[in-house]
């Protein structure tokens, strides 16, 4: 049959006795493309070349994809959380986040990274 639905059974007075069919197929089949397209942009995120990090209104990392985590050297338990300023070196980084986020980063080419390993920071280029 290939439907899904909704039943609900009610006494509308003593004696008698109800029952409610409601077709859900097309929410049931809406719910399972959702799924896949999510899963879809999981897979593209997690699996990227470049490393993408998402950030919450106060700077915290609140999302870190694979590649991100392997540049900085540290896991998602380490990082997710913490603002983003805690893994850049640069000084005029870190004045930019005492004052409102979100600010202006610096440029890129100016940034240091902290590594897992705690080693001296490299630039990111």
């Amino acid at each position: 049959m290939g439907k899904s639905f909704v039943i609900s059974c009610f006494s509308p007075q003593k004696g008698q006795f109800a029952t409610v069919f409601e077709d859900i197929t097309e929410r049931k089949l809406a719910e399972a493309e959702l799924r896949k397209s999510e899963e879809r942009y999981r897979d593209l995120y997690d699996e990227a070349p470049v490393g993408y990090m998402e950030l919450d209104a106060e700077g915290r990392i609140s999302r870190i994809n694979r590649r991100e985590l392997e540049v900085l050297g540290y896991s998602a338990e380490e990082v997710l959380g913490r603002p983003m300023w805690d893994f850049v070196v640069e000084e005029e980084a870190r004045r930019s986040s005492r004052r409102n986020l979100p600010a202006p980063a610096p440029p890129v080419k100016d940034w240091s990274v902290c590594t897992g390993e705690r080693t001296a920071p490299r630039s990111v280029s």
